[in-house]
This record gives structure tokens, sequence and C-alpha cells, in this order.
């Protein structure tokens, strides 16, 4: 049986770490559960790397704890070779979305309201939206 695949964002991510009852924490429990496979790109992968720090600090965990946190989501996570950008970039920093689904993905999950305003080419859904259709 294949697993579904999905692309998403850190931030899509550290909001479900920090907020399990909410439709990006049931996707990080899926994920968990081995009942989706999650794709990141090196970009995406970075900021988590980032954001989990600052998620450790803030709850007060050693830095060996979070390091450790942070390596077991990267084994587990399916990385993307590149970081093409798509769309206009805002702050000339840009998203990294791919303009093909990786062979498996089903969509690219993100709450950025820039990357949902602009028309890809590719299936782009809220948290909520992909709970409400897979969950």
């Amino acid at each position: 049986m294949t697993m579904l695949r999905i692309i998403t964002d850190a931030e899509t991510l550290l909001a479900g770490f920090a907020y399990p009852s909410s439709a990006q924490g049931r996707i990080v429990a899926a994920w968990r559960h081995k009942a989706l496979e999650i794709a990141l790109t090196p970009r995406a992968m970075a900021r988590l790397a980032e954001g989990m720090t600052r998620l450790g600090r803030a709850a007060g965990w050693p830095p060996l704890q979070v390091c450790a946190m942070v390596n077991a989501v990267a084994l587990q996570v399916i990385r993307l070779g590149s970081d093409e950008v798509i769309g206009p970039a805002p702050s000339g920093e840009g998203k990294a979305v791919h303009r093909e689904l990786p062979r498996g993905a089903a969509c690219v999950v993100t709450h950025d309201e820039t990357v949902l305003a602009q028309d890809l080419g590719v299936r782009i859904v809220t948290p909520g939206d992909f709970w409400a259709a897979y969950g």
C-alpha cells in the first residue's frame, strides 16, 4: 500500500508541533504514525531547524534535546532535491514550491497566503482543507 505524500513548509510543521490539536498538529500526528509522508525542500528543512531551536528555547529544552529532535525529523522526511522558487517572491526571499509535484505527491500544504494566492499549476491547499479532505 502506498502512503499519501505531501509537500509542506516549515511553518506548517512547527505549528503542528506547537499546537497538536490543530489541523497542522493532526497532520504531524498522521505523519508520525506513518499514515502519510512529508517532503521538504532543503530551505524548508533549514527553517524548520531554526524554528525548532526557538521553540525548544521557549519550552526550556536543553540544546541536545532540540538537536536530537531536529535530527529525528530530518531522518523521517523526504528531502527534495532543489529549491526551485515559483512565482513572485515576497521581499525577494521566495518560497520553495516545485513546479511539478514529485512522483506520488498529492499536493502542497501551506498556510502561507502568498503561496495560496498564486496560480502555480500545482494543487495547493491549507492545512485545514487538507485535513478535511484526507483526515
